[in-house]
This record gives C-alpha cells, structure tokens and sequence, in this order.
C-alpha cells in the first residue's frame, strides 16, 4: 500500500487485522524477540498510512518497523496471484520450489561455501593482478618509502609551522609593539627611571624608619627590578623578531611540501604516519607475494572442493525430493482432473563458470499434460488453465506440513470451469483444514465449497464511490451463486443448480 491509495479529501487510511495462533507458531517466536505480547492467543497488526509524512505499523500496540513486519507477515500470510504464475513458468524459480518441499539446510550449506570459494578466489586474483604488476608495483612503492623517509615528517609539525608562520608574517607590528613598550620602560622619563628615583628615596626612608617603611621599600625594589628584567627581555624579542622572509619562505615551503604529499595519498596531514607505515609493508609484502599466492591458491582450491561437496550431497538430496514431489504432483493434478499429466525433475549440470549459491546445476519443471507427449518445459506445454491447476497442485503439497497461515488465492481458477473449477474448489477446502483460505473467484463451483461466502461490492453516489464487503447467507447465498451461474437474470434453474451445489459442497 502506498499514500497514493489513500481518498481524496482524506489526510489518512489504516488497515487493522487480527490473527489467532499459539505459542507454537513461529509467529510467536519472532514476537518474543521484539518483546511483544501475544494477548489471549491473538495478534492485532495495524497499520497506518498518511498523505505527507511515513506509514506506521503496530502489533499489540507496539510500534514496529517495516522489516519486522515482513518478517511477521511472512509466517501468517501467503498471497497467490497471477504473479506466482508468471513466476512458477520461469524456471530460474524451480531450484527455490524444489528446495522448499526438501531440506533448505543444505541449500544453505551450498550457498555458504560458494561464499567462501569466492572470497578466496577473488583474494587469489588480486594477488595474482599484484604479481603480474609487481616490478612496475615495487618502483611505485619504493619512490613512496622514498618520498616519505626524504620528507621525514613528524607528528604535530605541520601545528609548530603553523604558529611560527603566523608569528613571522606579524613580525613587524610585533616589533613595533615591543620597541613601544621598551621605550615606556627604559626612557629619559620612562618607568624604570622613574621607579629607580623611587626606590632610591625609599630604600634611604626604610633604613631609617624601619617597619612598614622598610616593607614598601623592599616591593619597590622588587618591581624595579622586575622591571629591568621586562626590558631586557623585550629587547631580546625586539631582536628575534625582526623580519625574515627567508624564513619564512621556508616555513612555506615546508607547509606546501606536507599538503601536497598528504594530497597526493589522498589523507589528512596527520594520518602520514599511518599511511607511510602501510606503503612500507605493501612493499615489503611484495617479497613475500610468490609464497602468499602459493597458500592462497591451496585455500581456493580448497573451498571450491568443500563447494563441490555440498553440491553433491544437495544434488542427491534434490533428486530424491524430485522423485516424491513429481508423485505427490501428479496425484495432486490427477485430483484436479489432469489424470494423464506426467510431472518430472529435470537436472541440467552447468559449467563451471556459471556455479552459483544455488548450486552447480540448472532445475527445471517439465510436465506432458496429454497421453504420448514428450515432457516440456512449463512454458511451452501448460495452458493458461493448467498453470493455474499446476500451481494449486504445488501450494497443496508444499503447505500440508507447514504451520497454520492465512492463503489467499486471487483467481487461482482463472482460465477453467465445470467440473475442473469444482475440483479446483475441493482442492482450496483441503488446504482449509490446516490453513484460513481466502479465494476471490468468479466460478461457482468454487464459492460453494467455502464455508462462508462474502460479496464484495461497488456503490456510487453524486460524490464518490465505496466498496463494502458482507457475509452472505441463506437465500442470499444460494442467489448470489445463481447469479454467478445464470448472469444478470436469476432464474428459477439457477436457484435449483445453485442449492445443488451448496449441498454437494457441505
């Protein structure tokens, strides 16, 4: 659903479903895991669409995710429609069918190892690409460590450079700043002439007078003194800060130097370090390169055979569930009135260039619907009618065993009528004794078998358009299924054909 769906005029739409199962059903386990509550044996899932803005969805309340409820939706609903057919003629599906009525563990196994197998024969070929380019590769690499070890880079440098940079492109406002101050200091009338009068006449006052004389004299000494010291140290920077553009051509030069190399290995300033100490082992590496090739040639060659294994134990596994699932089929299609169908496996082995997860084989369906027929691919020999019978045959079979689901059938009975469309109809009320089956159908055979019977149906008014859903029962049942005989015009026949087919269906 999507909020395209949702009326005009109205800013949200939701859909609300309950379902009832126990403990037992793998339903509930995924609830455990998302720590949501199945209450009384029921689930209630909603979900809500809106015009501008995110859907939601809730179970029990709890708000969950879209992949959580795929992953819920795919233990309590399957939807059949025309797609499944489509798909079911394609025989890149069939390895998945035949794996699905079988064990899928060893399917999993295959799918695991082929992994394995290729992650090795790709680190393989990297290091085979590497051999191939190694003197080209070593001059590369030994032109890095050289530029590296010629550049000699420390960490934290690129900061100091900075900061002296900074310092030397200010040297002359400095400068004038500094000579400023020594000239407030050192001066005919400047500070430290003038506390040196001061401390002069105090130093002769605190001799004589003694006590809190004597104190003020010593601090006057002090800043004195500390104030000579000022001076010379502001004379010392006056110096060391007069303008070096020298200098500072080479702490310019410098900066350019580490960018470009960082730019160059495409990283920051700061990860040099790191980035040189991997280009020195890539080169050292190179060395060692034959004797890596060497172990990585055994380990490929080694999951390809633990591949081949599991292909094996799959490809025997397979032609046994092929065996039962074509008997199981025609028995099946026998009971839909297609006793003369033969329904085969087929096993197609591939080269080894197109091995895949799925295997090292090709599964294809083949049937012959008619007595003396060569076996087809599906595509070529089924009808539209068979396909559908074909695909009904394989949903009986491979949900006997599966837990209870809600199936709903959207016209599986397209394409057949009469006494087909009724077996058909059997076919829905078997899979209903372990599952909830929902079959939207326009073949009367099939609508008397369900157990109850829901019309859905269009009304218009001067505004817009709504379509409603009911139960039908009694009479209305009987004449909705007359109806479906008869067309537009229920007659008394009709009535009469349509009771003989809810008796015969009870």
């Amino acid at each position: 659903a999507n909020p395209d769906q949702i009326r005009p005029g109205q800013e949200n739409a939701s859909i609300e479903a309950t379902f009832e199962f126990d403990e037992n059903h793998p339903a509930a386990a995924i609830l455990a895991e998302y720590d949501i509550e199945l209450e009384e044996g029921e689930l209630i899932i909603r979900r809500q669409l809106v015009k501008e803005g995110k859907s939601k969805a809730f179970a029990n309340g709890m708000r969950i995710t879209q992949a959580q409820l795929n992953e819920l939706g795919e233990q309590l609903v399957d939807i059949h429609g025309q797609h499944d057919q489509q798909l079911l003629l394609k025989s890149t599906h069939h390895a998945d069918l035949l794996d699905r009525f079988g064990d899928e563990s060893l399917r999993q196994k295959v799918k695991e190892t082929y992994k394995v197998w290729q992650e090795k024969n790709a680190a393989l070929e990297q290091a085979n690409s590497r051999l191939e380019g190694r003197e080209r590769e070593e001059e590369l690499l030994a032109a890095f460590v050289e530029e590296f070890e010629r550049l000699g880079y420390e960490i934290g440098e690129e900061t100091a450079l900075n900061e002296e940079r900074q310092r030397l492109m200010s040297g002359e406002k400095v400068i004038t700043a500094l000579q400023e101050a020594q000239n407030a200091l050192e001066s005919e009338m400047g500070a430290i002439t003038q506390l040196g009068i001061a401390e002069k006449a105090m130093s002769e006052a605190g001799e004589k007078a003694g006590g809190e004389v004597a104190e003020v004299a010593q601090r006057l000494w002090q800043i004195y003194t500390e104030s000579a010291d000022l001076s010379r140290e502001l004379n010392h920077l006056t110096v060391s800060c007069e303008p070096n553009p020298a200098r500072l051509q080479e702490v310019d030069d410098r900066l350019a130097a580490l960018k470009d190399c960082a730019r160059k290995h495409h990283v920051e300033l700061s990860e040099l370090p790191q980035k040189t100490k991997e280009i020195q082992q890539q080169f050292e590496g190179l060395t060692t390169l034959g004797d890596d090739i060497e172990k990585l040639k055994k380990a490929a060659d080694a999951a390809r055979s633990t591949f081949e294994k599991a292909c094996a134990a799959l490809t025997k596994k397979r032609e046994k569930v092929a065996a039962d699932l074509a008997k199981k089929v025609e028995a099946a299609l026998s009971n839909l009135k297609m006793p003369e169908t033969r329904f085969n496996v087929a096993f197609l082995p591939i080269p080894a260039a197109e091995w895949n997860g799925k295997g090292a084989e090709k599964v294809a369906f083949e049937v012959a619907t008619n007595k003396g027929m060569p076996l087809a691919p599906l595509v070529e020999a089924a009808s539209g009618g068979e396909v559908s019978r074909l695909m009904l045959a394989l949903k009986q079979i491979f949900y006997a065993n599966l837990p209870s689901m809600t199936l709903i059938f959207d016209e599986v009975d397209t394409g057949i009528g009469g006494a087909v469309a009724d077996a058909a109809g059997a076919a829905l009320k078997g899979l209903s004794s372990a599952h909830q089956v929902l079959a939207i159908t326009h073949q009367p055979q099939v609508a008397a078998r369900g157990l109850s019977h829901i019309k859905i149906e269009k009304n218009s008014d001067t505004e817009k358009t709504t379509t409603s859903a009911r139960i039908l029962a009694g009479d209305e049942r009987r004449d909705e299924i007359a109806r479906m005989l008869s067309g537009a015009e229920i007659t008394n026949e009709a009535r009469s054909a349509a009771s003989s087919l809810l008796k015969g269906a009870a």
